[in-house]
């Protein structure tokens, strides 16, 4: 019923939430690479695909790793 604790629990959910998007992200832009049958325009996709989940993937962990060191913060100063 804690305020703090609700607003914790909304944020690890929405990053999870997050980060499933992004490993889907990856699965898919690979699937597109090994079906390509080697047309370049479909492997190039594929790359940016990738690489953008790679660079999300790494944005939402690192937020994660900020919100959850911020909480226990929070949460030690004021208990």
């Amino acid at each position: 019923t804690d305020p703090r604790i609700i607003t914790a629990n909304i944020i690890n959910a929405a990053l999870g939430l997050l980060g499933t998007i992004t490993i889907v992200l990856i699965v898919y832009g690979g699937f597109l690479g090994m079906t390509a049958a080697g047309n370049d325009d479909a492997v190039a996709k594929a790359k940016k695909i990738m690489i953008a989940g790679v660079i999300g993937l790494a944005i939402i962990l690192s937020a994660y790793a900020l919100a959850t060191y911020i909480v226990e913060s929070i949460l030690e100063a004021t208990a």
